[in-house]
């Protein structure tokens, strides 16, 4: 029997680092946990952990016949799971604590996690056209997903704010030819950005897609059916 058989309801095939990182820091509360695919250690796990301000990662793998999740061994899954059953505390590096209480779900509808979008600007007017440079996510800033480096992005007031609810699409785009390259268009204006390597821009496109998808499914879920439209026109 494999871990990922036995905490298979917490246990989240397929999802990247910067995803969990979004997801367990905008959406869940110190304590929330989940288990996920190791990507530096192919065929290993990482438990991602919500902290007091940040997200924490712990390797959690099989060698000879020992379990071990941290520096800690266990020769048993059982008590391997045992462990987390009784709420295991992890140290930070700022020295604070944090109990493993809430292992998160994987069959639960994902919560909106770009409700908004914050991009910083690079002292002065950014022109209309010029191309922004995406970064990964920056935990510190608790608003902030997207930034544009440069003299002034440390500028704590962004340019403006943008929903993705109201976003058309997100495509790939080599427009400017920069590589790892895609757009986020909206009904006014189109913006272009830039990651530093491919498999970072296709987890942006990839979630942003979803996202759209997610927003469009539940406008549509919020409209009446059809038939009973029908129903309603031919009783009036």
């Amino acid at each position: 029997m494999s871990i990922f058989d036995t905490v298979k309801s917490w246990y989240h095939p397929g999802l990247s680092k910067n995803v969990a990182i979004c997801l367990l820091y905008y959406n869940c509360v110190q304590g929330t946990y989940l288990l996920r695919d190791s990507q530096s250690n192919p065929g290993n796990f990482t438990v991602s952990v919500r902290t007091n301000n940040s997200v924490m990662h712990i390797p959690l793998y099989k060698e000879s016949i020992f379990y071990i999740f941290g520096k800690l061994k266990f020769t048993t899954i059982s008590r391997l799971l045992s462990h987390f059953d009784h709420y295991p505390i992890i140290a930070g590096s700022a020295g604070s604590s944090t109990s493993l209480k809430y292992p998160y779900p994987n069959n639960i509808l994902e919560p909106p996690i770009y409700e908004r979008i914050t991009l910083q600007t690079e002292a002065g007017t950014i022109p209309s056209k010029s191309p922004y440079y995406l970064q990964s996510f920056f935990i510190g800033n608790k608003e902030s997903c997207l930034m544009k480096l440069g003299s002034g992005w440390k500028d704590e007031h962004a340019l403006e704010f943008y929903d993705l609810r109201d976003a058309i699409e997100a495509e790939w785009d080599d427009t400017y030819s920069k590589s790892n390259s895609f757009r986020i268009k909206f009904p006014s204006r189109t913006f272009y950005f830039y990651t530093t390597d491919d498999d970072d821009a296709k987890e942006w496109v990839d979630l942003i897609q979803y996202k759209l998808r997610y927003y469009s499914e539940e406008i549509q879920a919020k409209k009446p059916s059809q038939s009973l439209v029908s129903q309603a026109s031919a009783s009036t």
